[in-house]
């Protein structure tokens, strides 16, 4: 028996299902007022984990209430089955649009993304993390506006229960490094996912693509992503900039935070809208063009070579703070795809023939449910408001608690802002030190500056002078990684400048090809009699990725041996019987790994296997 209401909302029709629960559009029978009811799946109901999990996510929406995300309307229990009711939003998700072939102009793409980032401002400052930023939870209403959903695994500060760091939980398509390695992650995570998600608007993809999981997951952690102007000519090199910067390995190096990347991104749409004058010649301004209505179709690049204000994300924001780049809605969605469509999951389509799932739901009223309940947000605000009312205390407990609560706040702003001594701050740059990965010790510059500037002298500075080095070369290796696209315009770069970008260009896709040129890089200048600064520092970060990506090759190389090991004994037993299948193992081993040097023996055993079958 299909199921007929839930609380007060009488089911339509399903929408859709997804791992934890099934979607239905529905109507409040009270209220006429449509919405998407998500139920957890019965099977899970019983569950402890889905539960509890189920009863976050509704808490995370409780808290949030933005335009740009979907809205909590209730929550409730039926039959032993929780339940949650949302705002049905009628249109389509970002992924249906880019896999029906929808490309997006960077202007369409910049104004989705000053909506978005106020979204994210809104629920970092009611202190959730998304945790699951990609386009199948981006949500296109008819109305010509984009909303966030599915906080199924977003994390409230300060809860490590239920999405306790150091699982995989996300998309790997857009999930941050910090997320990939299994640590702790914070408001920047969401910043690289909807770095991810602008790329693939403007690209049709995602930043990185593999083969499988773990090919993602390490391409996320360790190689540099291509700029996006390689798949979208028309991408102004300002949105190319803040794209890259978003995509950046280390949390530290993307967007402060999301307002500020809002603040960032209207500045810029607003700097090229500006009207355009031809110098040159003292012509006429030229109007900028309407941006009343737009289309999915790609923005002809200016032509001429009239000069345009460029921005520069390096720079301060001068914005007025209630400045607010008002974005045209997206272009209409084909009426054909214009479906209800659920505020809460990424689910997949509904079959029209029933499914095993149901439940016995009789048409009652609220009232007669028993045990059952149906809560409004509305109503538990409300309560929530008496009971802060009830609590209350006398107005004079209340000042005197207040007052003795703001002398310890400044009594221990008072500790706290005073500087720590030196041992204290060199047990804490040490512990940044200690940790392998190296962004810990760019953690810990600030402190070494402290120390250098304050305490000159003593005898543990040479060391931290040191660690000054080595933080400025870390710097420096990371300004390269990131703007290797632009860099390479710069003609103030130096050949060897020149050489080590385009080296690592390549790392993320053919690392074997980046040990090589790097390699050769470090012949080539090493035996020149060098005194240059900037020389030296380029070679002593070329030196230091090369023994990395060596170490790397290293500890790879052994698993791909045993694979190719096998294939060569197993292309040995199909070879009196099955030769076509044999030679193909052994075209395969040639193909796949005859640029590797770890493999050289093996290929050779495969080519001489190939020789002897073409004689």
């Amino acid at each position: 028996m299909k199921i007929e209401q839930l609380g007060p909302y009488k089911i339509v029709r399903k929408l859709g299902r997804g791992g934890m629960g099934t979607v239905y559009e529905a109507v409040n029978v009270q209220t006429n007022e449509p919405a998407a009811v998500k139920l957890l799946n019965p099977h899970l109901a019983d569950e402890e984990g889905f539960r509890e999990r189920f009863g976050t996510e509704i808490e995370t929406l409780k808290k949030l209430k933005h335009p740009n995300i979907v809205r909590l309307f209730g929550y409730g229990i039926q039959d032993g089955h929780p339940y949650y009711a949302m705002e049905l939003v009628s249109g389509t998700n970002l992924e249906e649009e880019l896999q029906a072939g929808r490309r997006f102009d960077w202007r369409e793409t910049t104004r989705a993304a000053i909506r978005l980032c106020r979204a994210l401002k809104h629920a970092h400052d009611h202190g959730v993390i998304h945790r699951d930023i990609k386009p199948a939870n981006l949500l296109l209403t008819a109305e010509g506006d984009i909303k966030l959903t599915d906080f199924g695994i977003a994390r409230l500060f300060g809860n490590t229960r239920l999405t306790a760091d150091g699982g995989l939980i996300g998309t790997a398509e857009y999930m941050p490094p910090e997320q990939a390695e299994g640590r702790p992650v914070t408001p920047h995570a969401d910043l690289y996912s909807l770095g991810c998600v602008m790329f693939a608007m403007l690209a049709g993809r995602p930043p990185f693509r593999s083969r499988s999981l773990p090919e993602m997951l390490q391409m996320q952690r360790l190689a540099e992503p291509p700029p996006v102007s390689r798949y979208a000519q028309d991408v102004p090199v300002e949105l190319d900039r803040i794209i890259s910067r978003l995509l950046a390995k280390n949390g530290a190096e993307r967007a402060a935070n999301a307002d500020l990347l809002a603040r960032q991104l209207a500045a810029m749409e607003h700097g090229l809208s500006l009207p355009k004058r031809d110098v040159a010649d003292g012509g006429p301004i030229q109007r900028p063009e309407s941006f009343s209505s737009f289309s999915s179709a790609r923005t002809v690049p200016d032509q001429g070579d009239s000069p345009r204000l460029e921005y520069d994300p390096d720079a301060p924001t001068r914005v007025a703070e209630n400045y607010i780049a008002e974005a045209p809605p997206f272009a209409p969605l084909k009426e054909n795809r214009r479906t209800p469509t659920s505020g809460v999951e990424s689910v997949s389509p509904a079959q029209d023939s029933e499914e095993e799932l149901s439940i016995a739901v009789a048409h009652r009223e609220p009232a007669t449910l028993g045990p059952d309940r149906f809560v409004t947000v509305e109503e538990e605000e409300r309560e929530h408001e008496r009971q802060r009312r009830r609590e209350r205390g006398p107005v004079v407990a209340q000042i005197a608690m207040l007052s003795a609560s703001l002398i310890a706040l400044i009594a221990a702003a008072v500790y706290f802002m005073q500087p720590p001594p030196a041992d204290e701050l060199y047990s804490r740059i040490q512990a940044l030190a200690a940790d392998e990965n190296p962004d810990r010790l760019l953690d810990a510059a600030a402190g070494v500056d402290d120390f250098l500037t304050r305490f000159p002298q003593d005898e543990r500075a040479e060391l931290l002078r040191k660690y000054q080095e080595e933080i400025d070369l870390l710097r420096l290796e990371r300004r390269f990684a990131r703007r290797s696209r632009q860099l390479t315009r710069d003609p103030s770069l130096l050949p060897i400048e020149r050489d080590y970008i385009e080296a690592i260009h390549q790392i993320g896709m053919d690392p074997q090809r980046t040990v090589e040129e790097l390699q050769a890089l470090v012949a080539l200048y090493s035996g020149a009699d060098v005194t240059e600064q900037r020389v030296l520092q380029v070679l002593e970060v070329a030196r230091r990725q090369l023994v990395r990506l060596e170490k790397q090759t290293r500890d790879q190389a052994p698993a791909y041996l045993d694979v190719i090991d096998r294939s060569l004994k197993r292309a040995r037993a199909l070879k009196a019987e099955d030769p076509a299948e044999a030679w193909a193992i052994w075209q395969s081993i040639v193909t796949l790994y005859g640029d590797k040097p770890w493999a050289a023996k093996r290929v050779e055993q495969a080519k001489e296997e190939l020789e002897r079958k073409s004689e």
